[in-house]
């Protein structure tokens, strides 16, 4: 007979809208949806989700458009910062 741990639950809980935190018009990062021990076993996992143009990006790439939108912001006209 399973166990309730041993099922898996894709229904992860929703994140509250001020979790996520927009840098300009494309990348969002939010704490990820997936925590606890089960976390460290579960294949690409890390502990914040980045998104670049609504598609999820890891590593490298994340880091990329946190730099290149943060850049893009810096780099904009006083007031004028997304």
């Amino acid at each position: 007979m399973a166990r309730p741990a041993d099922q898996l639950n894709t229904d992860a809980a929703p994140l509250a809208p001020d979790a996520v935190v927009k840098l300009g018009d494309r990348v969002t990062i939010s704490p990820s949806t997936i925590s606890g021990w089960e976390a460290r076993f579960t294949r690409g996992w890390t502990a914040f989700d980045v998104t670049l143009n609504g598609k999820p990006v890891k590593g490298d790439q994340a880091l990329e458009a946190i730099y290149d939108s943060l850049r893009e912001i810096q780099s904009a006209p006083k007031g004028k910062a997304k």
